[in-house]
């Protein structure tokens, strides 16, 4: 969304890209965006970044994976629902004009033209598919602007919002863009989308992040959330920590009696404030290499992020954010060598000072995580011998053309 976008300039160059917010609010930002690269096909997708495995994932990842984004916004559910669904809420952070008749059917248009008239040419149009008040919105673009570009990809397309109460001053928003479909102009349009969705997280938190927002009527209210937040990032930190030290090994039996072997060291990295690690998997045959990962303090945030390389070179980045007092959710999201992208969530639960939980979800195609997996994990001081034995083959048998 570019706010110098004046109604009789709608040119779109080669460094600007038009880009659909959580709102499906079209928009004009720069951006600048370099493809990780990615793996053509995954077997089995490692969880590293919270020492776990995702297990048994089908040969290959499809293009219409939904497009989520999510982030904290530092003001309570209602007031974040306010911002997104009511006149004087849109017009106070995302445009300068808009309206919206919040009922099933209802219309929601916006323009980015302070000069220009709803209803014109740079009018853009959302249905509204269905909501829940202040705890989920779901709505299509219906009417684009006339110069946006990808108007046959858009038909298809829809997005969710969902807005979940972390404390009376935090509100987690995620966003859902669904319906992107295998050709190159949904997945050129997914691009163009996920910078916006970027953007209007960022946005919405800095509307209530100031101290000038004309809805911030209490300045303190900024502050307790930002030491609350603090607090939450502290405690997670605290829970992933005691991951460092020792080896931690997992074995299962299949139905058709295979044997599943895990291992995973950790340890602390160059600071105090990191951690560095690496995973194997295996059988009775012996274990290969899977992944490793690096889990930091983001400096200024102080955010746990993490990041994940595995054996066929997906890269794996996201956010660490706490469920409850032994319960960290890893927000981990796949690129893939193929330029494919996959969401997971995992949710690591300790169980005391040498034992975690690590459950595993899979976002299906209409949003929604579907478990895989759930797998116990226990410290050792010495790796028994089966953990041991590497496979000489894998490396070879797994390395992508």
């Amino acid at each position: 969304m570019n706010r110098n976008i004046r109604k009789n300039s709608m040119k779109v160059d080669s460094h600007t890209s038009w880009s659909i917010r959580s709102h499906c609010c079209l928009h004009v930002r720069r951006s600048s965006w370099i493809s990780l690269a990615s793996i053509r096909h995954i077997t089995l997708v490692s969880v590293m970044a919270s020492f776990a495995i995702v297990c048994a994932l089908p040969s290959s990842l499809n293009a219409s994976q939904p497009l989520v984004h999510e982030g904290i916004i530092p003001a309570s559910r209602a007031d974040v629902w306010k911002a997104l669904t009511t006149k004087e809420g849109i017009e106070s952070w995302m445009v300068p004009k808009g309206d919206i008749d919040l009922r099933i059917g209802g219309k929601m248009r916006t323009t980015y033209d302070p000069n220009a008239t709803l209803g014109d040419e740079s009018t853009i149009v959302n249905t509204i598919l269905s909501f829940d008040p202040e705890r989920m919105l779901s709505i299509k673009a219906t009417t684009p602007p006339k110069n946006f570009q990808f108007k046959l990809a858009l038909k298809s397309t829809w997005s969710v919002m969902y807005l979940d109460e972390l404390s009376p001053t935090q509100t987690r928003l995620r966003i859902v863009g669904l319906g992107y479909g295998d050709d190159e102009e949904s997945q050129k349009m997914r691009d163009f989308f996920l910078a916006g969705n970027a953007w209007t997280i960022n946005k919405l938190k800095e509307k209530f992040a100031s101290p000038h927002s004309k809805d911030q009527s209490d300045e303190s209210a900024t502050k307790n959330g930002a030491d609350e937040d603090q607090s939450r990032d502290d405690t997670v930190w605290k829970l992933v920590s005691r991951l460092a030290g020792g080896d931690w090994i997992h074995e299962s039996k299949g139905e058709d009696g295979s044997i599943f072997r895990v291992r995973n060291h950790i340890e602390m990295g160059p600071s105090s404030q990191t951690l560095v690690g690496w995973s194997q998997l295996g059988s009775t045959e012996g274990m290969y290499l899977h992944g490793s990962s690096q889990v930091w303090r983001e400096p200024g945030t102080g955010h746990v992020l993490f990041q994940n390389l595995n054996e066929l070179s997906g890269i794996a980045t996201g956010r660490i954010t706490l469920h409850d007092d032994k319960t960290a959710i890893w927000d981990w999201h796949i690129h893939t060598r193929s330029d494919k992208r996959v969401q997971f969530q995992v949710n690591m639960i300790f169980e005391g000072t040498n034992a975690y939980r690590m459950q595993l979800y899979r976002m299906d195609r209409n949003g929604k995580f579907q478990q895989l997996n759930n797998l116990e994990f226990q410290r050792v001081s010495e790796v028994p011998p089966q953990y041991l034995k590497m496979r000489a083959d894998k490396e070879a048998s797994e390395n992508p053309k």
